[in-house]
């Protein structure tokens, strides 16, 4: 490539994500212009030193034509202060903006992405499992169904586990290893029923397979392959369907191959990302295929794949070189990688085995034997299975994947996007919950509404049920107490716990003061609980209707 002292504005979308920070310092170290855009603040890529300016966008999934008109709006303003501008989508909004390329294309905006036809054809886990059995590419073993009445019938026969999968999930999501038919069926009915399916949307279910989960990554220019990664995921979170939070570069030419072949096949223009699970020597099972940039992105840069810079290239209609892949360095996503070797050692065999070991000699001994001789045998046990230098050679063995790795966001000449630990905890405060999903930047199922939680769901407890019962509470306080509202219908409704301690304890005293209290709390408890799903109803009763 030809040197060049002015290069094209890079526009970034989901800038909470990690490989839209990724993207952005890769470009931003080359002294590209990168925008970062959100429809969330406290995004990770805004808090970069490479991120020259951030802006906000209405969110894809509820108001589609507001994001774009604002991407389209941030793009006009680049243009006209004599800037070209090169769009590189992050997540799902990919596939709306390929759907819709032709209002950028107007506007002279570069993008590098597949057609809406080839990613429709990929995204969908049903249509790709149709494709690659069309090509002979080895996939697990996956079942279709139409209706529930055919989980039912087809239940009893299957080979276990199972995955259940929502044919647009990504990241975990959407995503359930089922062990029994009765967990297949309950399964299957929940995720048709909380992600509102039709027909032709109902989820696939695909046997397990063994081998390690194994990503391959590759950039094609029309239909020519420019260069190709592959990586595992040491480390997953969650455990059996999460996504990698520590990786390495591994040699996987069979994998590499079918995915060359696909890609191919289908005159591919830009970055993809495939998952398979492979044992080495055997053959590779596709698993799916992201049509957009990934979660392990860190680890592509890090080997010298550096997928931003060339799709940024390929934008521009340049042809980009075929990096040098440098097997060297592993990445890792902070917390999580600990967190997921923690989970390794919670359900390891070994372990278990040793705990079963322990139960037994507690519970069992010799006809005649007291308790404390079995307790004195347990101490035994105890003390020949948890020897301090065992324990610690076990730990150290653990721990070791976790040395010389790479940080994803704690980076020594940026280090202020690890701020963007904010979101997580705001969306925490804001939906009372900090799954997966929310700590993987991934809030909800791509292209699908998230599951309805209902009243039972609210009951649980949560951050948000809390919330709302102190801002209930609070509202109880000001209808007792103001004048304008003797008599109405609200005070009467708050009245309500105090008339049943009086019914339930008449006499009085200390005892009706305590029952008004835990009667008191655990009505505005339910009123909290109940508001929330009432407001969860409406909100999508209006994206149903949008």
């Amino acid at each position: 490539m030809s040197e060049q002292t002015t290069y094209p504005t890079a526009i970034v979308t989901y800038a909470r994500g990690w490989p839209a920070l990724a993207t952005t310092r890769s470009l931003g170290r080359r002294g590209v212009r990168v925008l970062c855009g959100d429809s969330v603040g406290f995004a990770p890529a805004t808090f970069s030193r490479y991120c020259a300016e951030s802006f906000r966008y209405p969110d894809p999934r509820v108001d589609p034509e507001g994001f774009l008109d604002t991407v389209e709006e941030v793009a006009r303003a680049e243009l006209a202060a004599g800037r070209e501008v090169v769009l590189l989508p992050v997540h799902s909004e990919t596939y709306l903006i390929a759907e819709h390329r032709e209002r950028f294309d107007r506007l002279g905006v570069a993008l590098a992405l597949p057609s809406h036809a080839q990613i429709s054809q990929t995204r969908d886990k049903g249509k790709l499992a149709d494709l690659a059995d069309e090509l002979g590419l080895t996939i697990p073993t996956t079942h279709r169904f139409a209706h529930l009445a055919e989980v039912y019938r087809a239940a009893p026969d299957l080979s276990y586990p199972v995955f259940v999968k929502v044919r647009g999930a990504a990241a975990g999501v959407g995503i359930e290893k089922v062990d029994t038919p009765e967990e297949l069926v309950s399964v299957y009915a929940a995720f048709v029923s909380g992600y509102g399916l039709g027909p032709d949307e109902m989820p696939i279910v695909q046997e397990a397979v063994g081998g390690d989960d194994i990503c391959v990554s590759a950039l094609f220019e029309e239909g020519r392959c420019v260069a190709l990664h592959t990586y595992r995921n040491v480390r997953q979170f969650p455990r059996t369907t999460g996504a990698g939070v520590l990786r390495e570069t591994v040699a996987a030419p069979e994998a590499e191959a079918v995915a060359r072949r696909l890609l191919e096949s289908l005159d591919w223009h830009g970055l993809a990302q495939l998952d398979f699970r492979w044992a080495e020597g055997e053959t590779p099972y596709l698993i799916e295929l992201n049509p957009r940039l990934f979660g392990g992105l860190p680890q592509a840069i890090a080997a010298g794949v550096d997928h931003p810079w060339l799709l940024f290239q390929l934008a521009q209609g340049i042809s980009p070189e075929t990096p040098v892949v440098d097997p060297a360095p592993r990445t890792e996503t902070p917390v999580l990688g600990l967190l997921a070797t923690l989970s390794e050692i919670r359900h390891d065999e070994g372990l278990r085995a040793g705990l079963d070991e322990l139960r037994a000699t507690l519970s069992a001994g010799p006809a005649g034997e007291g308790r404390w001789e079995r307790f004195s045998a347990f101490l035994r046990e105890l003390g020949s299975q948890a020897n301090p230098a065992n324990v610690g050679a076990y730990l150290r063995e653990k721990l070791a994947v976790h040395r010389h790795t790479l940080n994803d966001v704690v980076h020594g000449d940026d280090p202020l996007p690890v701020l963007g630990v904010l979101f997580p905890l705001s969306v925490a405060l804001k939906h009372g919950t900090l799954d997966t999903a929310v700590v993987l930047s991934e809030a909800t199922i791509e292209g699908e509404v998230a599951p309805r939680r209902g009243l039972r769901g609210y009951l649980k407890p949560s951050w948000a049920t809390l919330l709302a019962t102190a801002l209930v509470f609070v509202l109880s306080v000001a209808v007792t107490q103001a004048a304008a509202f003797d008599g109405s219908l609200l005070e009467r409704a708050f009245e309500l716990p105090r008339l049943w301690s009086a019914r339930l304890l008449p006499s009085g005293g200390a005892p009706a003061y305590a029952a008004f209290h835990l009667l008191n709390c655990l009505f505005l408890y339910v009123v909290a609980a109940g508001g929330l799903a009432m407001r969860e109803r409406v909100k999508r009763a209006r994206l149903i209707t949008a």
